[in-house]
């Protein structure tokens, strides 16, 4: 209830809401904008998918997110039935992933916007450490001891922080007056992913299921999650291929050098 009345009180619905914008239309040195109708919200989504260089970061992140998405689903049930840990304690091991996330999707950023200045050689870099870091995880699965599994699972997260880079990316081969929009759309290809996919992961862990039970639930053997694991590690290697298409971007907004013959569509920033 904090957050929501922060967000009451801080956040703006548009540029003419700020603080500096009202204080410029009360000194007749600006102009108030009106908030994007729903129809022009609508004409720039459109406008931004049908830029083909929103696709390869929308589908990299599609597939990043199906794959940490339902390993971080499944990952507290294989820890308790392949390695006999309780669910509690198969918890406290799960949180490996999320950590480095925290710590590393940030750094990601810095590192791309600060040290680089470039988001191509990072985000293919770090998605095709995902895919060695996928490939390792499917050939010791279940024969690491736990501190290797805690160990790797969490140099899965520090590689998984790539996604961080779609919103920029995204942002910056789209209209400028679209920055919202494109971030909201190349974002939605993760949300979509990590909803799509649950379905059929469970389905291959159901299909391999031996019909044992512990309190009600379903224990699954080895060979079920490897199977299940399998798919989102197909999952990372479309993301890899797929990142490799993504324009360098110079962390500039490069819509205009696309395309040199683009008019703008609309004075709102949505």
């Amino acid at each position: 209830m904090l957050a929501s009345l922060l967000c009451w009180w801080v956040v703006r619905d548009h540029p003419g809401e700020s603080a500096s914008s009202r204080e410029a239309v009360a000194n007749g040195s600006g102009q108030a904008s009106a908030a994007p109708a729903f129809t022009q919200v609508l004409g720039g989504a459109a406008a931004v998918l049908k830029n083909a260089h929103t696709w390869p970061p929308f589908l990299t992140m599609f597939c990043l997110y199906s794959a940490s998405a339902n390993l971080t689903l499944w990952m507290v049930p294989f820890l308790r039935d392949v390695y006999g840990l309780t669910t509690p304690q198969a918890a406290i091991y799960a949180t490996a992933s999320s950590l480095a996330i925290l710590v590393f999707g940030p750094l990601t950023g810095y590192v791309s916007d600060r040290v680089l200045e470039r988001r191509r050689p990072l985000y293919v870099g770090l998605c095709w450490g995902s895919l060695v870091l996928w490939a390792t995880f499917l050939l010791t699965l279940g024969g690491l001891p736990l501190w290797g599994v805690y160990t790797l699972y969490f140099a899965m997260g520090m590689m998984g922080s790539a996604f961080v880079l779609t919103w920029p990316i995204g942002r910056e081969v789209n209209p400028p007056q679209f920055a919202g929009l494109s971030v909201a759309v190349v974002n939605f290809g993760g949300l979509f992913g990590a909803a799509a996919t649950q379905w059929p992961v469970g389905t291959v862990l159901d299909a391999r299921w031996a019909g044992a039970l512990a309190g009600g639930a379903r224990v699954y053997p080895l060979s079920a999650y490897a199977a299940a694991f399998g798919v989102c590690g197909l999952f990372i290697l479309a993301a890899a291929l797929v990142a490799l298409l993504v324009r360098e971007t110079r962390c500039q907004n490069i819509y205009a050098m696309l395309y040199p013959d683009s008019r703008p569509s609309g004075p709102h920033r949505t």
